[in-house]
């Protein structure tokens, strides 16, 4: 931890454990046993709503490959 002088305040900083960058202490919160920053790491999922959200993301077929855009073989790999 190192303290940081903003002005007339003294600002505690610290690293967040799980992107690495540092921030102040007020912006770091504690979850699952890591000190994460609200900034990027700080999942707001609630625990109750993660099934559902998972559940929607396996059923949506938006993102499925259909059969036409897949290479067979290396013959049909072209280059312009």
């Amino acid at each position: 931890m190192a303290p940081r002088h903003q002005g007339i305040q003294r600002v505690e900083w610290d690293w967040c454990d799980r992107c690495g960058f540092e921030f102040p202490v007020t912006s770091l919160v504690l979850q699952k046993g890591l000190k994460v920053c609200t900034l990027y790491c700080y999942d707001k999922t609630l625990v109750e709503e993660r099934p559902q959200i998972i559940a929607a993301v396996l059923e949506d077929d938006s993102e499925t490959v259909d059969d036409e855009r897949l290479i067979e073989s290396d013959d049909e790999v072209r280059f312009s």
